[in-house]
């Protein structure tokens, strides 16, 4: 037997939501990350899975800047050529 919170939403459950522009956080899913100042997002293209850790000062992928974009307790990070690339990879019409 399946046990629904109806108030997930209301009560600020972690969001990643996907568009054409890119991937936007809610402060739910910010502070799983732990409110990083940047991040690195990264693509495992056999799975089709997206991941999303905090950028290492040492590290020398690619990073986002994250927390200082933080808008209305969202932040967004724009890819739209990835998001393209995404939705011709899984066939999913962001």
């Amino acid at each position: 037997m399946y046990d629904f919170d109806y108030n997930f939403i209301r009560n600020g459950g972690p969001i990643v939501t996907c568009s054409t522009i890119g991937l936007a956080f809610n402060s739910g899913a910010r502070a799983l990350l732990g409110y990083p100042e940047s991040v690195e997002i990264g693509f495992d293209q056999a799975n089709n899975a997206i991941a999303v850790r905090e950028h290492e000062s040492e590290s020398q992928n690619n990073y986002y800047v994250f927390e200082p974009k933080e808008r209305n307790g969202w932040v967004r990070c724009s890819m739209r050529n990835f998001m393209s690339y995404l939705s011709q990879q899984t066939g999913i019409d962001f």
